[in-house]
């Protein structure tokens, strides 16, 4: 005898039989999205939050997807403990927190929702090869690129630099949102490697422009990066 269920992750009818047991899901991969971790499997539905578009930003830059298996990893240097821990409460991660080699810090969970909203914003398996903005509201922006240069980007006090490094795109990308904000740059999208380009900011007058169009009154931000920003100007 067989029984009719409806999946708790993905609401399919599936049937099973009557000895099975409670039968909560209807595949493996079912069951790996839940895996008795509880996360908020709607972090980043529309509309977009401020605190979410710099997740996306930041994930962009540092986050690792395997869309067969519902799996997203994120794995930051033991100095930065205090930021993977807001991405945990950011999306209600009741897992705790991997140390990889005595270097790093990673937090690794399964949600399809999250893959599947993520996936709207260009996050995919092999990102570096095609990552760019996409579908960010325009108030939000500022959001985004904050969480990529906190990510994938530098900020150099002594030399007055700040930068990205990414595809060809999302560095152009960001050269242009600089350009609409008024913050005037002849600066080169320079291929670094294979599908790998960087672009830097240079100046006394440009530098402080620009940390305080992405840092000046945010929420979320990393902490080192942001000490260097307050140090070059005040935020």
């Amino acid at each position: 005898m067989r029984i009719k269920k409806i999946c708790q992750v993905c609401g399919k009818e599936f049937e099973i039989p009557h000895w099975y047991g409670k039968g909560k899901y209807c595949s493996r991969l079912c069951y790996r999205s839940h895996s008795g971790v509880e996360t908020n499997k709607n972090a980043f539905i529309l509309p977009l939050t401020s605190p979410a578009t710099y997740w996306i930003g930041f994930l962009g830059a540092d986050g690792a997807i395997n869309s067969k298996k519902g799996s997203n990893e994120i794995s930051l240097k033991l100095k930065d403990k205090e930021h993977i821990e807001k991405f945990r409460e950011f999306i209600g991660l009741t897992k705790p927190m991997e140390i990889i080699k005595n270097k790093y810090y990673r937090i690794r969970f399964c949600s399809f929702n999250i893959v599947q909203q993520l996936k709207h914003y260009g996050i995919i398996p092999r990102k570096s090869l095609t990552f760019a903005k996409k579908n960010i509201p325009l108030k939000y922006e500022r959001d985004f690129w904050r969480g990529m240069t906190d990510g994938d980007g530098w900020i150099y006090k002594k030399k007055l630099v700040i930068g990205l490094c990414g595809t060809q795109k999302i560095c152009q990308q960001f050269k242009d949102f600089l350009i609409r904000k008024g913050i005037h740059t002849k600066a080169k999208v320079d291929k670094e490697k294979d599908t790998l380009y960087r672009v830097d900011f240079t100046g006394k007058y440009q530098v402080p422009k620009i940390i305080k169009l992405l840092y000046k009154n945010s929420s979320i931000f990393l902490e080192r990066k942001h000490r260097i920003a307050q140090d070059i100007c005040l935020l």
